[in-house]
């Protein structure tokens, strides 16, 4: 399988007088998990949205293959993007939503098929706990025929359970495409990223271990 690259070159974003990004340069490509750690309001999924294409920015490059993209998420087969919020309508049947959702046989077939969603297919989407429902999102999302998939805190407030079960996901699908997570669980984001990064001061540091996270004041002395 051919690699594919996408960089996302010289990020700058500001809210008023004051630099929310700035100068940001990142690199995913196919086969990879990158991961963004950061605490709320360090502008992490400003930084997905400005690379999907949906937020502007003042200064950015997005390119894929060396190829520049203005919004990479008109180009179908490019980008997908897992918001913080939930984007599925909630008085549709799970089986419906994959209908919807997926334009594949093959895509909606393996999600139909997956162990997790075979026992939920004739529920609603509003009966399915917090769990099922991410879950099943990042799932959706992952069967899409992109490239790379951004996936913005796959592991919020969820079961624990599930945050195994969503790791072992992005662990599987990252063979066929490049996936950017930003969270703040250190420890599931950690564990699945081949290369882990901290939003701090509008730029990205490169993060070894959990010892610089506590250098960095993100974790407690306590948790080292």
């Amino acid at each position: 399988m051919a690699e594919h690259i996408l960089e996302a070159d010289s990020i700058i974003k500001g809210f008023g007088y004051k630099n929310l990004l700035t100068d940001i340069y990142l690199k995913c490509t196919t086969g990879e998990v990158l991961g963004i750690l950061g605490r709320n309001g360090t502008g992490k999924s400003t930084l997905l949205q400005i690379i999907f294409g949906s937020q502007e920015a003042e200064n950015k490059s997005i390119r894929i293959d060396g190829q520049f993209y203005e919004k990479p998420f008109t180009s179908r087969d490019k980008i997908a993007y897992l918001p913080q919020g939930s984007f599925l309508p909630s008085n549709l049947t799970v089986a419906s939503v994959i209908r919807t959702f997926l334009i594949s046989e093959i895509s909606r077939k393996t999600v139909a098929e997956n162990a997790r969603i075979q026992a939920l297919l004739l529920k609603k989407v509003n009966a399915l706990s917090g769990g099922e429902k991410r879950y099943f999102e990042v799932l959706l999302i992952l069967n899409l025929p992109t490239l790379f998939a951004l996936l913005d805190e796959p592991f919020a407030q969820i079961e624990p359970l599930y945050r195994t079960d969503i790791a072992e996901l992005i662990t599987s699908y990252k063979k066929e495409k490049g996936i950017i997570i930003s969270d703040h669980d250190y420890i599931n984001l950690m564990e699945v990223s081949d290369k882990t990064f901290l939003l701090k001061g509008g730029t990205l540091k490169p993060i070894q271990d959990r010892k610089q996270l506590i250098e960095y004041n993100y974790l407690p002395p306590e948790l080292s």
